[in-house]
Formats: structure tokens, C-alpha cells, sequence
């Protein structure tokens, strides 16, 4: 991400060109300090724009001609950028906020809601900058790579080691962490904390709300587009279609002979 006071980077996405050119003058008259690197109108396009660009501000129509905006976004974590939200019907608005959205645009947009938008999305990134800078300071103090963490629990501190935790999964601001042979915790801490501490060569994310051990996985299967997983304590999550073949790709390295 950028600092306040540089440019920032934007991905449109929305499937009817005439709003993303109106959008684009918008933002160039009222927003001079951001800048469109990338437009999209479909799933497969706005992901690739997205992870191709990583902008700062994601804005997302909620209705695309193949999917939704919302299965856009749980292909990425809430952290990864601003999103905010657009559409030319008021009932998506809560759903909208689920996913933390900065603001939601009806069309024809309103100029003075563009850019209190804006303004809020830039605020979500200062935020995420200055998280990015502790991490910093708290890796530059590690000089081992750790086998446990203390897990920061509404029952206390309790240190964990990373082969007991099954799963992380987003909960109303919190993160359960579903443990072997323990009961869960659930820590204070958000899960894109967790996705930045836990160890990238066990943990997987599969969904906009869940990270996995993968070798914690007793089965899984799939229905085409998106899948299911179960875990060793019987717990069923979802696999995203966006997750899906990085999360398969896992398992098949990990556990061969897994029945699906």
C-alpha cells in the first residue's frame, strides 16, 4: 500500500464500460490522487487485476454478468485493500458493510458520497499501514522461526504450538482457533493477525474466513466451482472457487492417497 500522501492505486470493477468511464472522470476531477491501474467486468478479470495490480481501493460492483462482487472479494483478505462497493439497488448495503466496505455507491453516483468514500478508505489505510510497521518491528526482534504462539484469549494468554491448531476461522471481529484435542479459543486478535504469524508451509487459506492446517485435513470434496473440507476434529468448512486449486494443489502434495 501507498502512504496518505501519495497516489493510490484503484481497480474498477464493473461490468457495464459506461460506468466505469464516469467513474474514471470522477475520480480524475474530485480524486486527482488516485489512480485507476486496472478495470475488470468479470470474476476471472477482476481477480486477475487485483492480484496483478494490488491496488489500495478496490471499487466493486455487486451484480457482475458471472457472478457476484462479494465472491470477488472472498477470494482476498478484508486487509488486503479498500473496497468499496457499488451498485444500482439499495438492498445489497448491509452485506456490503459485512464486508467492510467504505461506502456504498448507488448509481448514478453522488459526488459528495464518492468522495466520504474515499476519504474513509484512505483512513482504513493509514490504519493497515501502521499494523504492516509494527509487524515490521516485531519480525526484526525474531531471530528463530517459532514452533508455538500465544494465542491473546478472552480466557488469558495460553501459548499453543502451531501442530495443535486445526483451523482459524474470522469471527465478529475475533479469530476461533480450533485446536487438537482442546477446546477452541477464541483469540482477540483478527484473522489477517493470524494469516501473518501462522507458518506458510502447514497453514492454508481457503476462504475469505478460514485458515487451515493442512495436515489437520481428513477429507474434502468439491462440486466444480467451489468445495468443502473436513477437518480432523469433524468441523466442515467451505473452500472458495478462488482458493480452490491452490488448496487442492496442498492437499494432493500433502496427502496423496486423500479421498474425496
Amino acid at each position: 500500500m501507498n502512504q496518505q500522501d501519495t497516489t493510490l492505486r484503484t481497480v474498477i470493477v464493473d461490468d457495464d464500460e459506461l460506468i466505469r468511464k464516469t467513474l474514471v472522470l470522477l475520480l480524475q476531477e474530485y480524486c486527482p490522487d488516485i489512480e485507476v491501474v486496472g478495470e475488470a467486468s468479470s470474476f476471472h478479470d477482476a481477480v486477475r487485476n487485483i492480484y496483478d495490480h494490488k491496488p489500495d481501493i478496490v471499487f466493486m460492483d455487486v451484480q457482475l454478468t458471472d457472478t457476484t462482487g462479494f465472491e470477488v472479494l472472498d477470494a482476498f483478505d478484508a486487509n488486503d485493500f479498500a473496497v468499496i462497493m457499488m451498485s444500482s439497488y439499495s438492498q445489497f448495503a448491509l452485506e456490503a458493510f459485512d464486508y467492510d466496505s467504505k461506502g456504498y455507491l448507488l448509481k448514478p453516483f453522488d459526488v459528495e458520497k464518492l468522495c466520504t468514500a474515499v476519504e474513509r478508505a484512505r483512513a482504513k489505510l493509514r490504519l493497515l499501514q501502521e499494523v504492516r510497521d509494527y509487524k515490521s518491528r516485531l519480525e526484526l526482534q525474531q531471530k528463530t522461526a517459532p514452533t508455538s504462539v500465544i494465542i491473546k484469549s478472552t480466557r488469558g494468554n495460553i501459548n499453543t504450538y502451531f501442530t495443535e491448531i486445526i483451523a482459524c476461522s474470522g469471527h465478529y471481529g475475533y479469530t476461533r482457533i480450533a485446536r487438537h484435542e482442546r477446546p477452541a479459543l477464541l483469540s482477540i486478535d483478527i484473522l489477517a493477525e493470524w494469516e501473518h504469524w501462522l507458518p506458510h508451509n502447514i497453514f492454508l487459506r481457503i476462504h475469505r474466513s478460514h485458515i487451515i492446517n493442512i495436515h489437520h485435513v481428513a477429507q474434502w470434496e468439491h462440486d466444480g466451482k467451489e468445495g468443502i473440507v473436513r477437518m480432523s476434529n469433524s468441523e466442515i468448512l467451505p473452500v472458495s472457487r478462488a482458493q480452490k486449486a491452490d488448496f487442492i494443489r496442498r492437499v494432493e502434495e500433502h496427502h496423496p492417497k486423500l479421498s474425496q
